[in-house]
């Protein structure tokens, strides 16, 4: 997607949780168009790592959750590894200053790409 702005996210978000009427519906209609487009789980870590307001990360949490369940078979193993590692790093880092909502809604991501990835790749410790 290459019309994204951040401040345009933020905008969208912040009506989205504010906002009532065609701001909301706009709003709505803009996260819906991201969700689908081909970038959106890198527009999704951008929007975490650049320090959003929580209330963008969670958008961005639910875009990278969609993601995940939409693009499974899309998805190399080690970019879902990786981004399992780099949702539970992020967690760990901010767990003080985390919104118990952003949290949890992070944390469905990782136990999603674990719980699908479950059979591929199986733990070590079934092996003996």
């Amino acid at each position: 997607m290459s019309e994204f702005s951040l401040e345009q996210f933020n905008a969208a978000c912040n009506s989205l949780a504010t906002g009532a009427g065609q701001g909301r519906v706009d709003a709505e209609q803009y996260l819906l168009r991201l969700r689908s487009s081909e970038d959106a789980l890198a527009i999704a870590r951008f929007v975490i790592d650049s320090a959003a307001t929580d209330t963008s990360s969670f958008q961005a949490a639910i875009i990278m959750k969609e993601v995940v369940l939409r693009d499974w078979a899309k998805l190399p193993a080690e970019a879902r590894n990786e981004l399992k590692g780099y949702i539970i790093h992020h967690v760990v880092q901010r767990q003080e200053a985390m919104p118990p909502y952003l949290r949890r809604q992070l944390l469905q991501v990782v136990c999603i790409i674990i719980k699908r990835g479950w059979f591929e790749d199986p733990p070590d410790f079934f092996t003996g």
